[in-house]
């Protein structure tokens, strides 16, 4: 061989070998995007470890929030000084090791999103939503679970990680309705039984952004429903899971309900840990397992009615799933143990058919409306300020949800109390062998003819695709090929 050429080749080595790094070096993390204030989809991606020279901003703020505004200047102002002080509640209640940086916004949803419920007193009222703008997939040693940690807790793991992802530049994402009459707190003028606080609604999403949000959901219940109404009852799952190599032929098929059917199990949030049916002690972790057991959560089936029929031979897991909806349904029916001895925590579950974003996101609106726990009900009250509140129950933030978000791995200031718990985590590592993705591109796919399940009418399929709002799923095969290609072209100059 010529020396030019062992040159070639070294050089092509060495290329591919800084690639094969970067890939091993990044984690997986899901981006929580929304879409409209009533909308979040969820994306699993590739997220980069941090690097070494990288500098972060200083701030002597534990929560920093960075404001868009679409409104005029003196409401502005107002919205501004009331975020302001709500960074200042909180971190006199969570001690933050590592600051919060939170990209609000504040705008019509009436302009913005054609949300107009408030502008005309009639469909959903929605005021305001925060979300964690990222989480990532960690593995728990303790139940060998693996949830979506909101990047906003995994902060505060500051020397607890084995490793440190590139953090995304915003911890939280929130959004609030200028077409409510909101109440400032700095403002002159009396409250009268129009106004919202807006100071109390800031609080409210703030919590939710800092991780008091759940991932069970119906979504997989009316995508099986289309294929068998009269067949499939009413569940819940937690978020679906898909890979960042997923092949786009494969996540193509899986947002359209077309073609074969990829099967990777769920994910909950740290909230889900605790929850348990009232009636049946069920803990909503242990039909995680149930569901991520199934096929080893990597089946490939050939079609959705292949997927639904499968489903239906499944009676004993089905009816686990079923019982969560039934649980997740009636007054009083979930309630979460904390780690703190007797805290028993009722999560709202009074909404039937389910209620996305609401039920199980929220306390027992009929348990704690009037208690110091009143913060996360899912509405808020015309006419009564938040400081009226704090008066009245001594504290912002009530001493069931203090110990909530210490049981997410936030510490707390001197004078509350609850345990902050912090287990050993660990980045999650998918298997290798992962249908449908680039290290398994032609996997055998299961079929399931016999069952309920049948292809829905043409228009039923179609008006799904055209109104589904899930953005396609990325897939890191295109970094992949995208690298060895300039491995090529490196060499191909050298010749």
């Amino acid at each position: 061989m010529r020396p030019w050429q062992i040159r070639g080749l070294f050089l092509f080595f060495a290329v591919l070998n800084c690639c094969t790094q970067l890939a091993s070096s990044s984690y997986l993390c899901v981006r929580h995007l929304q879409n409209s204030p009533s909308s979040v989809r969820h994306h699993v991606v590739n997220c980069n470890e941090r690097r070494l020279d990288r500098r972060d901003t200083n701030s002597t703020s534990a929560i920093v929030v960075d404001f868009t505004c679409r409104a005029s200047d003196q409401e502005c102002d107002q919205a501004n000084k009331t975020f302001t002080t709500a960074s200042q509640l909180l971190s006199s209640v969570l001690r933050l090791e590592t600051p919060i940086r939170v990209n609000a916004s504040y705008l019509s949803f009436c302009d913005n999103f054609d949300d107009c419920g408030v502008r005309y007193n009639n469909g959903t009222l929605n005021i305001g939503q925060a979300y964690p703008t990222v989480s990532y997939l960690m593995t728990d040693p303790t139940d060998n679970m693996t949830r979506m940690y909101p990047q906003a807790v995994l902060k505060q793991y500051t020397h607890q990680l084995p490793g440190q992802p590139e953090w995304t530049t915003y911890d939280i994402s929130a959004q609030f309705n200028s077409d409510v009459q909101w109440y400032f707190e700095d403002n002159d003028a009396t409250m009268d039984d129009n106004h919202l606080d807006f100071l109390r609604t800031v609080m409210h999403e703030f919590v939710h952004g800092l991780g008091f949000v759940s991932a069970w959901s119906d979504k997989e219940y009316w995508r099986f429903e289309r294929f068998a109404s009269s067949y499939v009852k009413p569940f819940l799952t937690p978020m679906p899971l898909d890979p960042p190599n997923e092949l786009s032929d494969v996540s193509l098929s899986a947002d359209s309900d077309e073609g074969v059917q990829p099967y990777y199990g769920y994910v909950e949030f740290p909230l889900d840990r605790f929850l348990h049916a009232t009636q049946t002690n069920l803990a909503f972790s242990e039909v995680t397992a149930a569901l991520n057991a199934w096929g080893d959560a990597n089946i490939m089936f050939q079609s959705m009615v292949d997927m639904v029929n499968a489903w239906c031979t499944q009676p004993d897991l089905a009816a686990q799933a079923e019982t969560v909806y039934n649980a997740s349904t009636q007054p009083r029916g979930v309630y979460a143990i904390l780690p703190d001895v007797d805290d028993i925590l009722l999560l709202e579950t009074t909404f039937s058919p389910f209620s996305s974003g609401t039920t199980l996101s929220h306390v027992d609106h009929a348990t704690y409306s009037t208690t110091g726990d009143y913060l996360m009900i899912y509405d808020s009250p015309r006419g009564v300020t938040f400081d009226a509140m704090v008066a009245r129950y001594s504290v912002p933030l009530g001493p069931l949800l203090v110990r909530t978000l210490a049981s997410f791995g936030y510490a707390l200031q001197d004078g509350y109390n609850g345990t902050t718990l912090r287990p050993r985590l660990s980045f999650w590592d998918p298997p290798s062998d992962l249908v449908g993705t680039t290290s398994n591109p032609s996997p055998a796919v299961s079929i399931h003819a016999d069952g309920p399940a049948s292809i829905p009418s043409s228009s039923s399929l179609s008006a799904s695709s055209s109104t589904s709002s899930t953005p396609s799923r990325r897939s890191f095969s295109g970094y992949v090929a995208f690298t060895l290609l300039l491995a090529f072209a490196i060499i191909i100059l050298l010749l």
